[in-house]
């Protein structure tokens, strides 16, 4: 009996050494390979949950794309300012008797003094204007405001 437990312990005790031995040989190789392209895949793999991977270069990169976006609103605003720039349209504007208020602010919008005759009759009508209106000729621009243009009119 002994000589039988003997036997059955080598036995283990080979079979213990043969798994270590080819668990050292396959495990290193297997990990080191494996290490570069599962970082690539886990960075993916963390992306994909939401999650942001912060990398060194990534704020030079930021910085670049915020000196853009400078730039970008830069050159908008100056789009803007030069479309709010509008050329000064000066028109002639002849008052003769018997023009309604509708003719008259009719004749302001054709000139494209004001944009809408309808607040331009309002205003005068609210400011007991209406009646005040002198016949002639009056040199009138886009850049004067309403109350400017009723004012020359009225006077």
């Amino acid at each position: 009996m002994k000589q039988t437990i003997r036997a059955f312990s080598l036995g283990l005790l080979t079979a213990a050494i043969l798994i270590g031995v080819i668990y050292w040989i396959e495990s290193p190789s297997a990990n080191s390979s494996s290490a570069a392209a599962s970082t690539e895949e886990n960075i993916k793999a963390v992306q994909q949950e939401g999650y942001f991977v912060y990398q060194e270069n990534k704020e030079q990169k930021i910085e670049r794309l915020e000196d853009e976006l400078a730039n970008i609103q830069t050159k908008q605003d100056s789009q803007v300012a030069d479309e709010t720039e509008e050329q000064v349209i000066t028109a002639n504007v002849t008052i003769e008797s018997g023009m309604s208020l509708q003719e008259i602010a009719d004749a302001l919008v054709e000139n494209k003094l004001i944009n809408d005759s309808e607040a331009f009759i309002t205003y005068l009508e609210d400011n007991n204007l209406t009646t005040s209106i002198q016949i002639g000729e009056f040199s009138l621009n886009n850049q004067m405001k309403m109350s400017d243009i009723a004012k020359l009119i009225t006077n």
